[in-house]
């Protein structure tokens, strides 16, 4: 059974998250000990008083973590936490699966099979050719092709899932890429994204 976050409890979680050595396994820990997110934080100060010899957890501006949802908002990303429906039943699957990813675009791509092709960025023109055609390959079987979309070997591979009619996925917030990949990345944004990052993993899909 699915459940769905407040805004006021996903901005808690989002603000938790991103509290300073704040990872997967410690946040469900303060949830779990402290009976939601909003909890954890209200205690987070008594905590910290008391802690001795452990890792100084820094808590979190709220303002900032509403900043941080508003920017997104604005980019077109929304945040889905762990437990609700749109939440990849695979990264649920692992050991500390992370409690928010952000998503922008066709959520759906998140559900289905998908494998990751990377490589060289000066790849040669039969390495392009490669990933080209494993690309259509898989797209035609309905798999939704990952990468970091830089030049090369993964813009190649994104760039015939697409043309072939299928989801592709990239991380977002993007790194930096050059002008060679725009144009894909574009499509790729356009159609869905989901990402995380430092505790939050990033993984993102998207169609044509």
């Amino acid at each position: 059974m699915s459940v769905r976050l407040t805004d006021a409890q996903r901005l808690d979680w989002l603000q938790l998250i991103r509290c300073d050595n704040v990872g997967p396994r410690t946040f469900r820990s303060l949830v779990n000990k402290f009976g939601g997110a909003g909890a954890a934080l209200a205690a987070l100060p008594d905590l910290l008083r008391n802690a001795k010899g452990e890792r100084a957890i820094r808590i979190f501006a709220r303002d900032e973590a509403e900043r941080e949802i508003v920017a997104a908002a604005k980019a077109g990303v929304r945040y889905v936490a762990l437990g609700e429906a749109d939440y990849p039943t695979t990264l649920r699957a692992i050991d500390s699966p992370p409690p928010l990813i952000a998503v922008r675009g066709c959520v759906a791509a998140l559900a289905r099979p998908a494998v990751a092709i990377v490589g060289s960025r000066n790849a040669s023109a039969a390495g392009l050719a490669m990933a080209e055609r494993l690309a259509r390959v898989l797209a035609k079987e309905g798999v939704v092709v990952v990468s970091g979309l830089v030049r090369g070997v993964d813009a190649a591979a994104h760039r015939a899932s697409l043309a072939s009619g299928m989801w592709s996925a990239t991380p977002t917030p993007p790194c930096p890429r050059p002008r060679s990949s725009a144009a894909c990345a574009s499509r790729t944004s356009a159609s869905a994204q989901a990402s995380s990052r430092a505790s939050m993993p990033a993984t993102i899909p998207s169609s044509p």
